[in-house]
């Protein structure tokens, strides 16, 4: 009776829990992670080895453009959301107001020619489908802040993704233009899907209220929202760099490469989702040995996962790849860099989630900054000496440089081994 009594008190504690919620939020995001994948695969199929490159592109400008948008506000409303209920309507006011300045912005810059995609201006479809992008990360993050972990994770993955996907199949033409309706089509879905969800919930979390963030939230936001960006950048600002010096077939095989090296931290993604209001918790209750104890319990359940993917690129990098072209084959080193630059992730644990919970959010900007500079202009130098290997060495240098440093942070401002399983 004394040992059931003992493992039934271990898994009360909120950090012996966290990994048994890895399970349904990894299941989730598992899907998520499969509909992403299938929807790299339909691209490059319906549109080509060439013509794919193109329009993944224009998909990176949705994410890069969404970011702007949100200007840290999502990782704001995930932080307090919880303890303050009046910041949601502060928080969509001020999302409202950037939007309204960021299309003005948009009419001005849409005429810019990227000559290495088409002669024609960027199409009010991708501007739209990067609102609607934002709108999506919003609503998960307000979730998350709420503790609604699964239903967090459907909307910021799976749900626009296997849209996707449907109006792929249902679609006749095979085009650029038609990809981008289709992109704008499911996010709408998705965001109307979202919004009908979220008025069954039962939360009181709106206010009347109409002020906005006062300047010291507003300055937590800037911090927030440079990070992200700056995290964006390196993952879809690189394969934007990449296309100056690249053609639009080795464009695919990077971002076709990034998104299954993106599978060896699939769980710890799904992880950000359970862990990130803990981490808050634990910081404003001054308790370093939780952020401690849930660092190795959550390693624990990542680190296997993330090793099993690891192998399964090493040595199947190449077939892998030309189940999407076969032509992509030829560049298998692509994936195994990246594979390693994720390893190397997943090894640090959940250093900017830690950083930004816990009051550094300025550090990890900083670390972000600098390092988001080494990524660009080390895609950039490279892809002109070494193609698309050089691309992805440039992607692993710097991904490997920020978490390095960001872990050293953790240890340095909390005395927490972000690493640490044993």
């Amino acid at each position: 009776m004394g040992v059931v009594s003992k493992i039934k008190s271990k898994f009360q504690n909120p950090s012996y829990a966290v990994p048994l919620s890895f399970v349904s939020a990894a299941v989730v995001r598992g899907g998520g992670a499969f509909w992403l994948i299938l929807l790299n695969y339909l691209v490059v199929r319906y549109l080509g080895a060439e013509e794919s490159g193109k329009f993944f592109i224009y998909l990176s400008f949705c994410y890069i453009a969404s970011r702007f948008m949100l200007f840290g506000l999502e990782t704001f409303l995930s932080k307090h959301i919880g303890e303050n209920k009046y910041v949601l309507p502060k928080v969509f006011n001020l999302f409202l107001s950037i939007n309204v300045i960021f299309f003005i912005v948009f009419i001005f810059i849409r005429n810019f020619s990227f000559s290495f995609i088409s002669e024609q201006p960027i199409p009010y479809s991708v501007y739209f489908s990067s609102v609607l992008f934002a709108v999506v990360i919003l609503f998960s993050n307000l979730l998350i802040g709420l503790r609604i972990t699964k239903l967090a994770i459907l909307m910021s993955t799976a749900l626009f993704q296997s849209l996707f996907c449907f109006l792929i199949f249902l679609e006749n033409e095979n085009n650029i233009s038609a990809s981008l309706n289709n992109l704008f089509l499911s996010l709408l879905l998705a965001v109307l899907i979202s919004i009908l969800l979220l008025g069954t919930l039962k939360s009181n979390v709106v206010s009347r209220s109409s002020k906005l963030l006062n300047r010291s939230q507003i300055n937590e936001c800037f911090s927030y929202g440079t990070y992200n960006l700056l995290l964006v950048l390196v993952n879809w600002g690189a394969i934007f760099v990449a296309s100056f010096s690249l053609s639009s077939e080795d464009v695919a095989v990077l971002n076709v490469s990034q998104r299954l090296a993106n599978l060896i931290s699939f769980i710890m993604i799904a992880a950000n989702f359970v862990v990130t209001p803990r981490f808050a918790k634990f910081f404003f209750d001054r308790n370093p040995m939780g952020i401690q104890e849930l660092c190795r319990n959550s390693q624990r359940v990542i680190l296997p996962i993330s090793i099993f993917f690891v192998v399964i690129f090493t040595f199947f990098s190449s077939d892998i790849l030309s189940f999407f072209a076969k032509s992509y084959s030829e560049e298998h080193q692509v994936l195994l860099i990246l594979t390693f630059a994720q390893l190397i992730s997943v090894l640090c644990g959940f250093v900017a989630v830690i950083l930004n919970m816990c009051g550094h959010e300025n550090i990890l900007r900083n670390i972000s900054l600098g390092t988001t500079c080494v990524t660009l202009l080390g895609v950039h130098l490279f892809s002109d000496s070494y193609g698309v290997t050089g691309a992805a060495l440039g992607i692993f240098i710097g991904v490997s440089l920020q978490n390095i440093i960001a872990s050293y942070y953790v240890y340095r401002k909390l005395a927490v081994l972000s690493f640490k399983f044993w």
